[in-house]
């Protein structure tokens, strides 16, 4: 198996340092624990040192799902030959166009003519680059350019424009990002739908995404009723005094409106493309119902292992297979 963190000795020994302090074990301890924790598990140098995975007994790291065991996932699950519906936007907002409701385009496959008519008609345009994840490269249009210059700028590259969504007034934390559900499947061999997992995704402050990566906050839901049943975790670290970053909202209980419609959409969509098997889907929560966001082919491996209380999900995965 290939390592999952930077190969130098620096590096391993920072980690190890690091992880360390908060064990008050030996440095060196660490050092060949987290060397074997990527050789015989896939485990990356993130999930070792912020997400945990150093607290972990044998058989727990056995059955936990690493950045290794995801790849291994994907390539079972996931035929490659279909993944381009959920690794381009555009594409996934054809193929699952029922669960789409927002209004957008693609700008390789539109006329500078129709780029205009679509800013024009709606007052926030969120721009997002096809193939990018994580919230990268994603921002609001500056409407305050001269629009020409705009839409010269928009066709140079594949960008996906899309209407800024309006989300349920229950689902607004004083953040700017729209917040979502993002819910982890798999497709049995049989074709039934297994929902794994699923978290709340919510920005923070003037974020405009609400990505983990991007200083989000992950609450874990509970998945018969749909309210958040945990702490959540920003950067590594709980959130332990039950309010969301820079406010004094308490998440604690809340409740996601349309839960059993959330579930609904995702057993469907799911088995609109059979042959991608293990999905990460995001859920936006509108005032009047749901819909898609859009589809992770491989979803990482922060809400199943290191979110809520539920963790150790290999084994069921590839019970599916």
């Amino acid at each position: 198996m290939e390592l999952y963190f930077d190969r130098s000795i620096v590096h391993v020994c920072s980690v190890a340092n690091e992880v360390a302090k908060k064990t008050n074990k030996n440095k060196a301890f660490h050092f060949f624990d987290f060397i074997g924790a990527s050789f015989l598990h896939g485990c990356s140098d993130n999930h070792y040192q912020n997400e945990g995975f150093y607290k972990l007994r044998s058989f727990d790291r056995q059955n936990t799902v690493t950045k290794g065991r995801k790849r291994r996932i994907c390539s079972l699950f996931n035929d490659d030959n279909y993944t381009n519906a959920f690794s381009n936007k555009v594409r996934f907002n054809e193929v699952f166009n029922q669960f789409v409701k927002r209004d957008w385009i693609g700008t390789k496959q539109t006329s500078k003519e129709q780029i205009i008519d679509f800013i024009r008609k709606h007052e926030s345009v969120i721009v997002k680059p096809l193939n990018l994840n994580k919230g990268k490269g994603i921002h609001l249009l500056d409407k305050a350019q001269p629009l020409e210059n705009i839409v010269d700028e928009l066709m140079e590259k594949d960008w996906l424009l899309e209407d800024f969504i309006v989300q349920h007034p229950n689902m607004q934390f004083e953040n700017k990002s729209v917040n979502t559900i993002r819910i982890i499947s798999v497709l049995d061999r049989i074709g039934d739908v297994h929902i794994l997992k699923a978290g709340l995704r919510c920005g923070v402050g003037d974020a405009i995404v609400d990505n983990f990566s991007a200083g989000g906050v992950f609450y874990p839901l509970n998945m018969k009723n749909g309210f958040i049943d945990g702490y959540g975790e920003a950067d590594g670290h709980f959130l332990y005094d039950g309010k969301h970053p820079g406010t004094d909202i308490t998440m604690l209980g809340h409740q996601i409106p349309y839960w059993e419609k959330v579930l609904e959409t995702i057993n469907e969509a799911a088995k609109v493309v059979p042959q991608v098997r293990y999905v990460g889907w995001d859920v936006a929560i509108l005032p009047d119902g749901v819909e898609l966001i859009e589809g992770n082919n491989g979803p990482g491996c922060t809400l199943l292992e290191c979110i809520g209380e539920k963790r150790g999900f290999y084994k069921e995965i590839l019970s599916y297979k």
